[in-house]
């Protein structure tokens, strides 16, 4: 059996459940300067880059109050300290990280979350040093679904895509894994991500917990 070298690690909604933390601060935040979020507007943002929201809620409402980066960056503060308060691995990641380093497995982070997200959550769940590369949107041209943060973070840990694979919890990381030529494991954080994940993925897992030594071959 030859496993492959590189596991990739999206966050959002695959290591922790922070869609709450992120619909109560763009509420907060966008209600405040006169834009109506609704819970159908969210649902189309959920996969968005913060900077994408942003200029989303720009475009349908535009304030004049603050700059649309301070506006950005009130969100990710929001953010930053509900995680603080309250950053909870979802079931199964631990033993997945455990999981692939024991079978001598890079590990790596590739989250369209702002870095500064990506350091908390890692810090605040205690597994910064299981990790090779922690990256962020932020850092590449453009986030999922384009393929650019991957395709750094296989640069990054010195991997070919067709030795690595990512999990993911969302159609729109599974196309950016894809694109980068990579296998991929769709784990759906959202009812109906699922029948989306199962076009894209090579394999749909309902929890973390899930994830097996078999899964980690090279196909």
């Amino acid at each position: 059996m030859q496993l492959i070298e590189a596991v990739i690690f999206d966050m959002d909604g695959l290591i922790v459940d922070s869609e709450p933390h992120w619909k109560q601060a763009e509420k907060n935040v966008f209600s405040s300067l006169g834009c109506s979020v609704t819970d159908e507007n969210q649902r189309e943002t959920a996969c968005l880059t913060t900077k994408a929201v942003t200029d989303y809620w720009y475009e349908l409402s535009p304030w004049k109050s603050i700059s649309k980066r301070e506006a950005e960056m009130a969100v990710i503060e929001e953010v930053d300290s509900l995680l603080q308060q309250n950053c909870i691995a979802k079931p199964g990641f631990f033993e997945a990280l455990i999981l692939c380093r024991e079978s001598g497995i890079k590990i790596g982070l590739a989250s369209n979350a702002p870095i500064r997200l990506c350091r908390t959550v890692i810090s605040s769940l205690g597994c910064r040093d299981a990790f090779s590369c922690v990256l962020s949107s932020e850092q590449v041209t453009a986030g999922k679904p384009q393929p650019d943060i991957y395709l750094q973070a296989l640069q990054t840990l010195n991997v070919k895509a067709s030795a690595a694979l990512a999990l993911e919890d969302s159609p729109t990381g599974a196309m950016a894994a894809r694109s980068a030529g990579m296998q991929v494991i769709g784990v759906p954080s959202e009812l109906h991500y699922h029948e989306p994940m199962r076009q894209m993925a090579d394999r749909v897992l309902d929890s973390l917990i899930e994830l097996k030594l078999s899964h980690l071959q090279i196909a």
